[in-house]
């Protein structure tokens, strides 16, 4: 089986499955039947949209890489890591909530629900890791960069799970921007982890970690969450892209992140607005007085790293793409063959 066939399958496969399962349950309900986490039959509907990428991510593993069921689940408990992979999880969890620290709350005072929403989410959420992360995207890179490939994934993950959210009821409470702006932060999460570890196991866990936390933490500080989205993205995106830099590409981000730089700190940067003598250089945010206030204050002055990172990605995204397209046939002549 051939790169794009394999794609294929994985995506009308997922997607057949669980748009099959949305149309059952729509005729259900209109029939007055309940279809939710309530009912029998809603779990069974939930379970098989559930499952839909890992056993389509399964299939088109073992048939695109000549592997096994048996490799594939001895992937998805391969526990056993570098302390330093682990770090790196924690350091991407601390980063995505973060802003609760500083301004959110806790649900709930139960000990045994984190544990058993930890467990819930490994079936029902880490278990999307064999399709997306483990099979989707590392497969996409073949051919396309990171970046690309990451934002392929959210736009195919994201509407995944708009169907699977019609399924279990959800999709009505739901506040769709919000949702989608983590969505878009966990696919880097995910996919840096995967690219950097080649640890499935690590995502499935960072999934389930998410899932449960995003369950019992209320977080407040808009602010905040919008600065740990862009830190997580670029952390995300320089961890994957950095085995692909060659020293000149290297020699030439560092001029362009000297450039632009300079060019930021000496126009609106917080810093810059502090050494001019102003007064108040709280005037960006909505609370001066909250601890929150003054973290993001901190985090600012990081943009202009940000932005010679960004800049340079996408020099480098651009140049990337050019290539590919480039050696595709239909921008070749056609050569006839001798004698034709």
């Amino acid at each position: 089986m051939n790169r794009k066939q394999a794609l294929s399958m994985y995506l009308l496969g997922t997607f057949g499955q669980v748009l099959g399962v949305s149309l059952l349950v729509c005729f259900l309900r209109a029939g007055g039947v309940k279809v939710d986490f309530t009912s029998s039959l809603g779990i069974i509907a939930v379970a098989l949209a559930g499952l839909s990428s890992a056993f389509w991510g399964s299939l088109a593993s073992i048939s695109y890489y000549q592997s096994s069921f048996k490799q594939v689940l001895k992937d998805f408990f391969q526990v056993k890591d570098s302390f330093a992979n682990y770090c790196l999880v924690l350091v991407f969890l601390l980063l995505d909530f973060f802003p609760f620290i500083f301004g959110g709350k806790i649900t709930t005072q139960s000990l045994v629900l984190p544990v058993v929403l930890f467990f819930k989410a490994l079936l029902f959420g880490g278990v999307e890791e064999i399709g997306w992360r483990y099979f989707f995207q590392p497969t996409l890179e073949e051919k396309i960069p990171y970046l690309s490939a990451t934002l392929i994934t959210f736009l195919a993950w994201s509407s995944w799970h708009l169907l699977y959210f019609y399924i279990d009821g959800s999709l009505g409470v739901i506040q769709l921007l919000p949702f989608l702006v983590g969505l878009l932060t966990n696919c880097f999460i995910l996919s840096a982890l995967y690219h950097k570890t080649q640890n499935l196991w690590l995502c499935v866990m960072t999934h389930a970690c998410i899932n449960s936390l995003s369950q019992m933490i209320v977080n407040e500080e808009v602010w905040l969450s919008l600065v740990s989205k862009i830190l997580i993205i670029s952390l995300a995106i320089m961890i994957a892209r950095k085995k692909y830099v060659t020293v000149k590409e290297e020699k030439n981000e560092q001029i362009y992140f000297k450039t632009i730089s300079r060019y930021l700190v000496c126009t609106d940067c917080p810093l810059c607005y502090i050494s001019s003598g102003a007064s108040d250089p709280f005037l960006f945010f909505p609370d001066r007085s909250s601890l929150g206030a003054s973290l993001l204050f901190i985090l600012m002055n990081l943009i202009p790293m940000m932005m010679a990172a960004v800049f340079s990605l996408v020099l480098r995204e651009v140049k990337s793409l050019g290539e590919f397209f480039s050696r595709r046939s239909f921008f070749k002549k056609k050569v006839p063959y001798p004698g034709s």
